[in-house]
């Protein structure tokens, strides 16, 4: 950010520090001037003009950052459903491939000399949900599927709502000896 010329070096630090956050009590002290000084500099239009300018330079420096990020990698619809699809190919393989669906476990039965090891084989349910996990997040990413949300009306602590039954009256005024037909 070039320097505008109007603006001394000291202005400039204590541009600079506001505008990373320090409070003008630290800005002031940093540069050794005192809080008075401070607030009279950032009322002049040089300075005014010159903290604008890098406000919006950070702006702008923000705002392609975010636009940086927002572009790239996983921020990108395709990224992830790229990433769901391969996590599905993975998993896949495991779900069809016997040692990986089936787990071999221990068991002990008894307790003290007398237990007994006891070999079973279990079936791998984490595998299974991971895998449809999978699926449901595909979906959920491409729009395919939809929670459907339900609305319930309630009245006053969840109790149902009340009604009253209102009955309205025509009250016909009188016209004051008027004709209706003159205006």
């Amino acid at each position: 950010m070039p320097e505008n010329a109007s603006v001394s070096p000291k202005q400039s630090r204590l541009l600079t520090l506001l505008l990373q956050g320090s409070s003008i009590v630290d800005a002031a002290k940093t540069c050794k001037i005192n809080e008075c000084t401070a607030h009279r500099w950032l009322k002049q239009p040089a300075v005014q003009q010159e903290r604008e300018r890098r406000q919006a330079a950070l702006r702008e420096a923000e705002q392609q950052a975010i636009e940086r990020i927002l572009m790239s990698g996983y921020a990108l619809m395709h990224e992830r459903v790229k990433a769901l699809n391969e996590l599905a190919e993975l998993l896949h393989g495991e779900v069809f491939d016997e040692e990986k669906r089936w787990l071999p476990d221990v068991k002990s039965v008894g307790t003290g000399p007398t237990a007994e090891r006891v070999d079973l084989i279990r079936f791998n349910s984490d595998l299974i949900s991971e895998y449809r996990a999978t699926f449901t997040d595909l979906a959920a990413e491409l729009g395919h599927r939809i929670k459907k949300q339900s609305l319930e009306h309630t009245g006053k602590d969840g109790k149902p709502i009340q009604t009253q039954q209102v009955e309205i009256y025509k009250v016909r005024l009188p016209d004051n000896g008027r004709d209706s037909t003159e205006g």
